[in-house]
């Protein structure tokens, strides 16, 4: 059987025959899933062995996130499946924020999670057009988010420019996303380039 990366099918049929209970995934195959649901609705499957799904890497919409929920319920996942996001980053070596179990459902446009374990992080805004001339700013206030970790890289192979860019000298890594905290939770808005910062 020859599959593409758009096709879900082998990956929906697995989730069920398999009766897996935990998926961490990429938006994009959330996507996939709730274009699969639009497309597809007559394939029916047995989702009742979820329990939670992370969603992990570039921030995803609410309303994507709502779609594979509405998807995985139709199809037999208990209305206590949890899809929530976690951030990540290469250079950070790991997953730099994560929901806890513990914490409700918190289904807020962005939310993170909390910082996991030996990660450093603030929310940076630059002065005007100079990029040299930059501040922490207050709680709740939105700005580049910089992290630092001992799982940080400690710049870019045989890369000195990309690595000045984007690594201070003490360390901190220049995520280029922008977000703020809220109540030590994590909430991303945007990209930098995008957003304009």
């Amino acid at each position: 059987m020859s599959t593409t990366s758009g096709d879900m099918e082998p990956y929906l049929n697995c989730l069920e025959k398999l009766n897996i209970a935990e998926v961490s995934c990429a938006p994009f195959t959330i996507i996939k899933m709730f274009a699969s649901h639009k497309t597809k609705s007559e394939s029916r499957y047995d989702f009742s062995s979820l329990s939670f799904i992370t969603v992990t890497g570039a921030p995803s919409s609410q309303s994507i996130l709502n779609g594979a929920r509405d998807f995985l319920a139709e199809n037999g996942a208990s209305n206590d499946l949890r899809i929530e996001r976690a951030f990540s980053v290469t250079e950070a070596g790991s997953i730099v924020s994560s929901w806890r179990m513990a914490d409700p459902p918190d289904w807020t446009e962005g939310y993170q999670g909390r910082l996991e374990p030996n990660f450093e992080a603030k929310v940076m805004a630059y002065e005007g057009e100079d990029e040299n001339s930059v501040r922490e700013v207050e709680p709740h206030q939105p700005g580049e988010l910089w992290v630092k970790s001992p799982s940080c890289v400690q710049g870019y192979y045989k890369n000195p420019e990309a690595t000045e860019e984007q690594f201070t000298d003490d360390g901190w890594y220049k995520t280029g996303d922008i977000g703020f905290f809220r109540d030590d939770k994590l909430y991303l808005l945007d990209r930098k380039k995008v957003r304009g910062f």
